[in-house]
């Protein structure tokens, strides 16, 4: 039997169930509550948010209420309704990720260290608003189709799934084309160091890294990690100290060897072999070679000596910070490990876009 509510359109019978209005009335809270905690718990001065974007949120947020009002007595209205508020929160949304900076999204923006925490964590409610959002409108759109229209005996408007599979499509196609290369949506204009030696161990799933660095005015850097495929967050470990001047002349003597910079290797890539090792060196800002068993091609003895006499100083305290992929350590690249890992150094703009490497 078909059933037609009072206040919907005649001739065109909706099937409406209670628990369908429930779990659409579900879904529009959760969304207007996800908006709500963006205009509440974010300041516009930290995070950028303009008034229009805020105004045209808090209209979403209006109309949800009133499509969750509507759901018992006219669904097909609310239904309506649920849409229109859907589409203003994805206007409201999207200008943040396709105008702001081309290469920054709220995917990246998980990728952000703990004092950056209120960006990653607007970041973590900006992709729990998309979702919801779209699952509205997918949701939305088989709710407003005719009943007579049935698969397997039952009217497709509604079923659920269709609507969930076709969210999590989108979104899974948008976090591929989003997340790599690895990189952390920061501008940060420091001091880059002069000398980077990056060594990485693969063994299964683990990953063993370690980096040198030596600047101009005889600093040196060590950081290590041991991070995990399949793991969000990672410990990093370093220290800045002062170059001992006994191992001063094999530094300089790497730093100036015309061979090294006149080297040619593959581009650094990620190991990806069960077990792998690879060395990575970095000569400024510009000049990057990669030493790996993946690739076959051997390490200079010179590059591993110097490695070593500085891993092997003693630090005296250092600081400890979290790392984060967003990728579960897929990402995270030797790029990454030598120190090249913010907007402004993995991503370049020119007339044809911004590239990032």
């Amino acid at each position: 039997m078909k059933v037609t509510y009072s206040g919907d359109v005649p001739g065109r019978p909706v099937g409406v169930k209670p628990r369908t209005k429930i779990l659409d009335g579900a879904t529009y809270l959760s969304v207007a509550a996800a908006l709500g905690y963006i205009l509440l718990a974010s300041e516009p001065q930290i995070t950028g948010t303009s008034v229009s974007t805020e105004v045209i949120l808090a209209a979403s947020i209006f109309t949800f209420f009133l499509a969750v009002a509507m759901l018992p007595k006219r669904p097909r209205m609310g239904c309506y309704i649920g849409l229109t508020a859907s589409l203003l929160a994805l206007g409201g949304l999207l200008p943040g990720e396709l105008f702001a900076f081309s290469g920054i999204n709220s995917w990246v923006g998980l990728n952000l260290g703990d004092q950056e925490s209120v960006f990653r964590h607007l970041s973590a409610h900006r992709l729990v608003a998309f979702a919801l959002a779209g699952l509205s409108i997918s949701t939305g759109l088989l709710r407003v189709l005719p009943s007579s229209w049935t698969w397997r005996g039952r009217p497709i408007g509604e079923r659920v799934w269709p609507g969930v599979v076709a969210c999590v499509l989108v979104f899974g196609v948008w976090y591929v084309r989003s997340v790599s290369p690895y990189r952390i949506p920061m501008i940060v204009d420091g001091r880059w160091s002069d000398l980077a030696i990056l060594h990485v161990e693969k063994r299964g799933l683990q990953f063993h890294e370690s980096c040198v660095s030596v600047y101009s005015d005889a600093q040196y850097a060590v950081e290590r990690n041991d991070r995990r495929l399949f793991e969000y967050s990672f410990r990093e470990q370093g220290s800045l100290q002062i170059l001992p001047e006994s191992i001063r002349p094999d530094v300089w003597a790497l730093l100036h060897t015309g061979s090294l910079h006149d080297l040619e290797t593959p581009a650094p890539r990620p190991l990806r072999s069960w077990n792998a090792e690879g060395w990575y060196v970095r000569f400024g800002r510009g000049k990057f070679l990669a030493f790996t068993t993946e690739s076959g091609n051997q390490v200079p003895p010179e590059i591993i000596q110097v490695f070593h006499e500085i891993e092997a100083l003693p630090t005296n305290g250092g600081r400890i910070d979290v790392g984060r992929d967003v990728c579960l350590g897929f990402c995270y690249d030797p790029y990454a490990g030598l120190g090249v890992k913010y907007f402004n150094d993995r991503c370049r703009s020119d007339r044809h876009g911004t590239r990032c490497f």
